[in-house]
């Protein structure tokens, strides 16, 4: 029997916040973002503007693994482009991204820009 093929395809969508240290004094741990169910992460980065002091590293992640984009610690006391792992996991509700400091920040900006599909999805169709 053979596969049947999937006439749906999507488009990428992305989701671009800006973010200040002072937005994250309540905890170490705060929502960043939200992606609807069936999103698959194709890849990203945070993008650190000015180097934060306090703070050094953060994860990022959801509720069930902290640290699914960021498998090792991202460097928060240098300015730049920070890489984020795309890990194909498909989230199966409505979620939002957490992003986890190791100390409360006293300085520091930055930006996180994030590039996903949709599973189930279809924008337009082929064939």
């Amino acid at each position: 029997m053979p596969i049947p093929l999937n006439p749906n395809r999507q488009r990428p969508a992305a989701v671009i916040q800006d973010f200040t240290f002072d937005q994250l004094q309540d905890a170490l741990t705060q929502a960043i973002a939200q992606l609807p169910g069936g999103a698959i992460v194709m890849h990203g980065h945070l993008m650190v503007t000015t180097a934060f002091a306090g703070a050094t590293t953060a994860l990022l992640g959801d509720a069930a693994d902290a640290d699914r984009y960021t498998p090792v610690a991202l460097d928060l006391k240098t300015t730049g482009l920070k890489a984020l792992t795309a890990t194909g996991y498909k989230l199966e509700q409505i979620q939002k991204l957490l992003l986890t400091l190791d100390a409360k920040p006293t300085a520091g900006a930055g930006r996180l820009v994030l590039q996903y599909l949709e599973h189930g999805a279809g924008h337009f169709v082929q064939g």
